[in-house]
């Protein structure tokens, strides 16, 4: 298996997120020897909603999946409904699927995808999928249904509003009690060979939800906790209410780089115009950090595996996960390790005074260098070891 050379010949706006999205899609993108897609880099959704089981909750997912195919239907090839087997479809044969999506009684899990891809070792850059709780385990356990919608990273060239869009219907019309939408990878139905691959691509992009077990993170399939942050943060006010509701949480997320909207039953919280990928070399993507210091009160204490049991392969255990659930939680600058400084200065900021300046925040025992007065300092906001500022040292004479 190979990652696959990029040939899209698309221009690529002049907004780093999207450059990043565009200089990466080949490490992000793995082809087999035969042509086939396992690994691509796509935009996700995953929201988790109550009384799916019920006739209103089937109606509701239905218009869904009416919305999901009147825009994105000419793409869908493969389809899936409860314990049968994945085959070929068309757009045109889903007014006969749509019906047993309302015909299912309340005890039983609806279970059902449509997908771009007409087999299932293929991964699809459009997919919707879902899967309900019976009336029975919501009832008594409190789990929740769960909806995941995918589309092609390149969305967000041709128009952003089609995801953010795609996001709002779907969190009004599910009155979604959490949730979240951004950059994740796509992997085949049968997916269990390429988590490794998953892992290691994790290590290096920290900005991709790792979302392949989406539907048995059992923690967040009830409404107690979200699974963490990414581009689009959903809470739904229950959740809400733990941080202080609406106006508290959007008080504490007043920045520039952060929207907060409404939906019908919550908020939707947007770090950054775009979905960052988070490449390491480009540290870790501030609003997302800036989200996750507000709402991590909210995030699952004690988290799953994001993988199962690989004892042969490098993959995701419990305390992999567990630093992986962390990746945005940088400490405040520690002013104790502060050297005494005549000036600082912040990223991608100019530089006031020529010297040596140096960061506590860049590498285990920080980094030292050179600045000429009016150089920038590097664009890197925060990294694991904390926020990046810039501290003088030493004048050019010394």
């Amino acid at each position: 298996m190979k990652a696959k050379t990029n040939t899209v010949g698309t221009e690529i706006p002049d907004i780093a997120e999207l450059r990043s999205l565009a200089r990466h899609e080949h490490a992000l993108t793995w082809e087999m020897p035969d042509g086939r897609i396992v690994i691509r880099p796509v935009l996700n959704l995953s929201v988790f909603f109550a009384n799916g089981y019920s006739p209103e909750g089937r109606e509701n997912i239905a218009k869904c999946f009416d919305y999901f195919m009147k825009r994105w239907g000419e793409h869908i090839h493969g389809k899936q409904f409860g314990d049968g087997k994945y085959a070929r479809t068309k757009a045109e044969n889903f007014g006969a699927w749509r019906s047993k999506i309302l015909t299912l009684g309340p005890t039983y899990q609806l279970c059902a995808q449509v997908s771009s891809e007409p087999a299932k070792d293929v991964a699809a850059e459009y997919k919707l999928s879902v899967l309900t709780s019976s009336s029975v385990r919501e009832q008594s356990f409190g789990e929740l249904s769960h909806l995941r919608a995918r589309l092609p990273w390149r969305t967000l060239i041709a128009d952003v509003h089609q995801f953010t869009e795609l996001v709002r219907f779907m969190s009004d019309t599910l009155s979604v009690k959490h949730g979240y939408a951004g950059l994740s990878l796509a992997l085949p139905y049968d997916f269990d060979r390429m988590l490794s691959f998953e892992y290691q691509l994790a290590q290096q992009f920290s900005g991709l939800m790792i979302d392949t077990y989406g539907f048995s993170g059992k923690n967040h399939l009830k409404n107690e906790f979200i699974k963490g942050v990414d581009w689009l943060t959903i809470i739904g006010d229950d959740l809400g209410q733990k941080l202080g509701g609406r106006a508290a949480i959007r008080a504490q997320l007043s920045q520039p780089a952060i929207q907060v909207e409404d939906y019908a039953a919550g908020l939707i919280v947007q770090a950054g115009d775009y979905p960052s990928l988070g490449a390491v070399e480009d540290g870790l993507p501030a609003p997302y950090v800036a989200v996750n210091r507000v709402l991590k009160p909210l995030r699952i204490p004690n988290p799953d595996s994001l993988h199962h049991y690989m004892p042969d392969r490098e993959s995701f255990d419990m305390e992999r996960s567990a630093k992986w659930y962390a990746r945005f939680d940088v400490p405040e600058p520690d002013v104790a390790t502060v050297p005494e400084h005549r000036a600082r200065g912040l990223p991608g900021e100019e530089v006031p005074e020529t010297g040596v300046w140096w960061t506590p925040a860049l590498e285990r025992n920080g980094v030292e260098r050179h600045f000429a007065k009016g150089e920038r300092f590097p664009s890197i906001e925060y990294t694991p070891y904390g926020a990046v500022i810039w501290y003088l040292r030493s004048d050019a004479t010394n």
